[in-house]
């Protein structure tokens, strides 16, 4: 488990400074990722098993 520190942006800019992404040392950066990731495994197994709006 990540350690956390409330005191970190929730969303923080790039190394280039051009774009901006969660910041997963926050605990609501750290939680927008792992359901980023879960919506689109759930996406994924919809389009492969053509379920749902993909049937």
């Amino acid at each position: 488990m990540p350690q956390f520190d409330d005191g970190e942006p929730v969303f923080r800019s790039t190394r280039d400074g051009r774009s901006w992404e969660c910041n997963p040392r926050n605990p609501i950066g750290y939680a927008l990722r792992i359901v980023g990731i879960v919506a689109i495994g759930v996406w994924l197994l919809l389009v492969i098993f053509r379920l749902g709006p993909y049937a």
